[in-house]
């Protein structure tokens, strides 16, 4: 969705699955995170077309059965 002209600025919305594991787990699927994120970006270009930044938020985050326990 496009946000402004001056500067270029455009919006994305959607929704993502994603996997993740623990940096000292074991390669076993019991470690794994699964969940469903839903993702919102919003993206500047310069005059020139190079990218000039990128905000990014995560709306919602939805484990899937299988997936591990999330540790914080």
């Amino acid at each position: 969705m496009p946000i402004s002209e001056d500067p270029a600025r455009v919006r994305a919305v959607g929704t993502v699955y994603r996997e993740a594991q623990y940096v000292e787990a074991p390669s076993s699927g019991s470690s794994l995170i699964k969940a469903i994120v839903g993702e919102d970006w919003i993206i500047e270009r310069k005059s020139d077309g190079k990218l000039c930044f990128v905000l990014y938020r995560n709306s919602f985050h939805h484990p899937l059965p299988e997936s591990a326990r999330v540790q914080l």
